[in-house]
């Protein structure tokens, strides 16, 4: 009886040390995309750029002021990185999201010539990439 109890510890042990990985892979890969992101966000006035919000379990719907000055990229990857690390493992959806009215043209429209293809249509079809790197880093 001793060894079943043992070994159901064991397995428990097991699940707790892949969810923290699992944990672990996903954030690292959520803060590759969001870098990428922020990089490949046009900028006309900067307020688009720093507008990138993290969500967990709900779409961010904050937005920044229209008046600037307004974080350059180092800061705005630094303050999504925050917000990525501090997500623990009850969190089931992370979301990444620009909730500016024009939004959606950039994105979808073509509407910047610095980014006629959008951002996250660009980075979506990577994430297993993401992925992928994160998991080795985890190996190593």
């Amino acid at each position: 009886m001793a060894d079943n109890a043992q070994f159901s510890l064991d397995i428990k042990a097991h699940c707790e040390a892949a969810k923290a990985d699992m944990l672990t892979v996903t954030k690292k890969a959520m803060i590759d995309v969001a870098n990428r992101v922020v990089d490949m966000s046009p900028v006309d006035t900067g307020r688009f750029r720093s507008n990138w919000e993290v969500g967990h379990d709900i779409v961010p719907d904050e937005t920044t002021p229209e008046i600037g000055p307004y974080p350059r990229g180092p800061e705005v990857k630094a303050r999504l990185k925050n917000h990525i690390e501090e997500i623990s493992g009850d969190v089931r959806f992370i979301f990444l999201a620009n909730t500016l009215p024009y939004a959606y043209r950039l994105e979808m429209e073509g509407w910047s010539k610095q980014a006629p293809a959008g951002m996250l249509r660009v980075v979506v079809p990577e994430f297993q990439t993401y992925l992928d790197k994160a998991a080795r880093e985890l190996k190593k």
